[in-house]
């Protein structure tokens, strides 16, 4: 018989995880900065706050995300002075407006806890919108193409985010509409609004992911996009 063979060591052992994405929560809107406010990453849902998909929010000053900017230098001095015990319980709150997109400045309450060490702090804002609104969004050009949507949206309809981002908007409208705003509607607005249009604030119809009708109210608005300066309809 062959000698027993040693235990491995360490750079013998192989070890296999499954990591799965957390489920996403309406009341979880979070986003790390660092002590200089430039925004390190944020939860899906923290673009609900903004009108900004979370890869376009990196990288930016937290104080340009709001309408008061010396109110968020204040709260970021606050923190860097703050105990590290302080952080960890939450105990700094500030209300701020945020600046969105495509809509009018959201107010929100705004508390801080740590997501880093003491030697070095990463600042967790934990959001909470005040104004009670929870409407879903999504943003349409002319061409149909949805350029932003919120998560909640997305998920109504049974798709992820990253895929609903890619759809047009006439896949997601029964026939004869689909055509209809694929032609006409987005590009050339009717002079006036039919009493049974999504725009009178009717029910409607929307297509899921799985080819079935859903009954919604919308609210479409259009207006130019204040960074490309291009018409685009936004849908609540």
């Amino acid at each position: 018989r062959p000698p027993p063979r040693p235990p491995p060591s360490c750079s013998d052992c192989i070890f296999l995880g499954l990591l799965r994405p957390a489920p996403l929560d309406s009341r979880s809107l979070r986003a790390w900065i660092a002590p200089n406010g430039v925004v390190l990453c944020t939860d899906p849902q923290f673009s609900a706050l903004t009108g900004m998909l979370g890869d376009d929010m990196v990288g930016h000053p937290f104080q340009t995300l709001c309408t008061d900017m010396a109110a968020v230098e204040a709260m970021l001095e606050q923190c860097k002075e703050a105990s590290f015990e302080a952080l960890v319980t939450g105990t700094i709150v500030h209300q701020l407006n945020l600046v969105h997109r495509h809509l009018p400045p959201v107010p929100v309450e705004i508390k801080v806890t740590q997501g880093g060490t003491d030697a070095q702090r990463i600042f967790v804002l934990n959001a909470h919108r005040t104004d009670g609104n929870t409407d879903g969004l999504m943003v349409v050009d002319t061409k149909g193409a949805i350029s932003f949507a919120t998560w909640d949206v997305a998920a109504m309809l049974g798709y992820p985010l990253s895929k609903f981002l890619k759809l047009k908007i006439d896949q997601l409208m029964p026939a004869p509409f689909a055509t209809l705003h694929a032609t006409k509607y987005l590009k050339d607005q009717p002079p006036t609004v039919a009493p049974t249009s999504c725009r009178a604030g009717q029910v409607v119809n929307l297509v899921n992911s799985n080819g079935a009708n859903m009954a919604v109210r919308l609210q479409v608005t259009t207006s130019d996009d204040i960074v490309s300066g291009r018409p685009k309809h936004v849908v609540q």
